[in-house]
């Protein structure tokens, strides 16, 4: 079975390009194992167009193609009502799902279809222009009728463009061609933010680019504190693994041992371990109900009073679905726990103790000095859509599951499709606070002083430092898995990397950990997904890792 996942490709062939130097294109081919099961797909390389096949996934990605080249806005409602799951539909409104197709369709504009390739239960779609290109990944459920389950599209280069050579294949000066992609990434606004490498815990290379504050002008620098989104996630993570080092807490403890009084007996039943993994079948946060409710969710019991009579998405145990309420009951369970909020244990048994004085979760409402506004701008830098929980992108270093919603939200003016490049900043639509789901901020240097602190074993012993950051269940992508808070990745090239990423409209961060060379990679930035993500995927391609 395994020759057979290696075996098949649809490709478009490009003059020039040999199959060693196209797999080294780290924005645009995908690292996936090319699953003939999902697509039927045959053929290694043909001259033409990718042929799709004709299978019931081959001819509903036919049915996107059509209906997002040639459809009418009618057409492209219909489709969605058809051809979207369930849980996708109640993502966002039907006018928002309509929107995100009418900007593909002009992304897509005297663009040609490269290739189809597919992994498990994800197909990407690989379109160029000229020196070009847009890769559109569709996730379809495991199971059942082919459905379309969440959308992702993202920029990059043309498979046909000459890659750069990595440094850890040439030996180049990787921080000399790190320095120069960044200048040129901020003079064409795809970058803005700051950047940290480190090597052996000291710092090697900082920066930061862009503006923290565009109306009046302030600049980043490298103490800029960015949002950094669903990397939270590590910081409680830390946290649970802390009480239960202590005895306070138990992984193989359900809910209901905690929150006593929890409404729903089949999410009570869940486990502390099936919630850190993401196996417990506990569902998002981000959805109608909370953009309806999204200023009075002040308190991470009052996220468990909106959600708490929901029932699970699946048997718990049972699959893998990234689930961000399921780190907001991780919080709750914390408080009651330990007898303080979240955010004050966090601060107190976290931040201080490693010196991350510039990181925290204070409201929105709330001045906090050297904190960057957020920009967005559907159609400009970053992703357009990504439905709820597709997990981490394949091939990206750990990916990050973390963003919901580019564009549109549901319900709100504030992220109405705009112009191509056009940017909006996003303050007066963000949560109250961030939560131990993540949405708190930090800067690239306390992220370095946290994870100088995890790997030396201040914050955790050795045996709970292991456990947490150590791989526990495999995520929908190959070489991921997901541990306690963390991502843990075995590149495709045999390198381990942990770490975590997050994002959202306006915000995204990158932290990944490379223990086996002892490098460390830090990249926020105050712009749509994938601004910080592309540029550690630049920077990870050109250290010499192994």
């Amino acid at each position: 079975m395994n020759s057979i996942l290696h075996q098949f490709e649809t490709v478009r062939h490009q003059p020039g390009c040999s199959e060693r130097s196209r797999l080294k294109i780290p924005t645009t081919i995908l690292t996936f194992l090319n699953l003939a099961i999902l697509l039927g797909l045959s053929g290694a390389l043909i001259a033409a167009e990718p042929e799709i096949p004709k299978t019931p996934a081959g001819e509903l990605v036919r049915q996107f193609i059509q209906v997002v080249q040639k459809g009418t806005r009618n057409d492209r409602a219909t489709f969605v009502k058809e051809h979207y799951s369930r849980r996708f539909q109640e993502f966002a409104s039907e006018k928002d799902h309509v929107q995100m197709l009418e900007q593909l369709n002009q992304d897509l504009k005297g663009a040609s279809l490269q290739a189809v390739k597919s992994a498990d239960n994800l197909v990407a779609l690989e379109f160029s222009r000229g020196d070009t290109a847009l890769t559109v990944k569709l996730v379809l459920p495991p199971d059942g009728e082919p459905k379309i389950d969440s959308m992702m599209v993202e920029p990059g280069e043309s498979s046909g463009a000459t890659p750069a050579t990595p440094a850890n294949h040439a030996g180049g000066d990787a921080i000399a061609a790190v320095r120069s992609e960044l200048e040129r990434r901020a003079a064409e606004d795809k970058f803005s933010g700051a950047v940290l490498i480190a090597k052996d815990g000291q710092s090697a290379f900082e920066a930061a680019y862009g503006y923290a504050d565009r109306e009046n002008r302030i600049t980043n620098t490298v103490d800029t504190k960015f949002r950094f989104g669903s990397m939270g996630k590590m910081f409680t993570g830390v946290a649970v693994l802390q009480l239960v080092q202590a005895g306070k807490i138990h992984l193989e403890d359900p809910i209901a041992k905690y929150l006593t009084d929890y409404p729903n007996q089949e999410v009570a039943g869940v486990t502390i371990y099936q919630l850190l993994t993401h196996t417990g079948g506990t569902g998002d946060i981000f959805s109608p109900e909370y953009e309806a409710h999204r200023e009075e969710l002040k308190e991470l019991k009052d996220y468990v009073a909106l959600y708490g009579k929901r029932g699970v998405q699946f048997k718990p145990g049972t699959d893998w679905d990234y689930s961000n309420y399921g780190f907001v009951l991780l919080g709750r369970i914390i408080e009651v726990v330990s007898g303080q909020s979240y955010y004050d244990y966090v601060r107190d048994h976290i931040f201080k103790p490693v010196g991350m004085n510039s990181t925290d979760n204070v409201p929105e409402d709330q001045n906090v000095p050297d904190l960057s506004v957020g920009y967005t701008g559907p159609g400009g830098p970053g992703l357009h859509l990504i439905g709820p929980g597709p997990g981490p992108n394949p091939g990206f270093g750990p990916g990050d599951p973390g963003p919901h919603l580019v564009g549109p939200a549901p319900g709100s003016e504030d992220h109405s499709i705009g112009s191509k490049g056009s940017l909006r900043a996003t303050t007066g639509s963000l949560p109250y606070r961030g939560t131990s789901a993540g949405g708190g901020y930090s800067t690239v240097g306390d992220l370095l002083k946290f994870v100088n602190a995890l790997t030396s074993h201040k914050l955790l012993d050795a045996h709970y430092t292991e456990l947490l950051i150590t791989g526990k269940v495999s995520t929908r992508r190959p070489g991921i898995k997901y541990a306690f808070g963390f991502e843990d990745e075995l590149t495709g090239d045999g390198v381990r990397c942990f770490g975590h990423g997050g994002g959202s409209p306006g915000m995204n961060g990158r932290l990944s950990v490379f223990p086996g060379s002892n490098y460390i990679v830090v990249a926020l930035a105050n712009l749509d997904p994938p601004a910080a993500d592309d540029l550690a995927r630049f920077i990870r391609d050109r250290l010499p890792l192994k």
